[in-house]
């Protein structure tokens, strides 16, 4: 059987103009990386077909518990200064917990 360890996986729905600046406090807040994606679909916004100039972008982070709550607070200050982000905390189970330690460095 194979070690699981717990971890937090942060979900974020939002505008690829925001890309740099979520990029910005996942780095400054020690996160170990990201995924970026282009997303389309439809919601409480209309739909996106993801070909607009400023398409829709989904992101993920995966963190320790005990870096989660600072970059939940730079989230929430974005959506106070009215910025549209859909935000999900998720537990997740991984096999090298190592590799969510470390801050990325490019």
């Amino acid at each position: 059987m194979v070690d699981l360890y717990p971890e937090k996986l942060i979900s974020i729905i939002t505008t690829s103009a925001l890309e740099e600046r979520l990029v910005r406090i996942f780095r400054e807040r020690g996160t170990s990386g990201y995924t970026i994606v282009p997303a389309r679909g439809a919601g409480s916004r209309g739909e996106q077909s993801g070909l607009d100039f400023d398409a829709n972008i989904l992101v993920k982070v995966i963190l320790p518990a005990d870096r989660l709550d600072p970059v939940l607070d730079d989230l929430k200050r974005l959506l106070g200064r009215g910025h549209h982000l859909t935000v999900f905390v998720s537990d997740v189970a991984v096999i090298t917990p190592e590799k969510f330690t470390r801050p990325f460095d490019l």
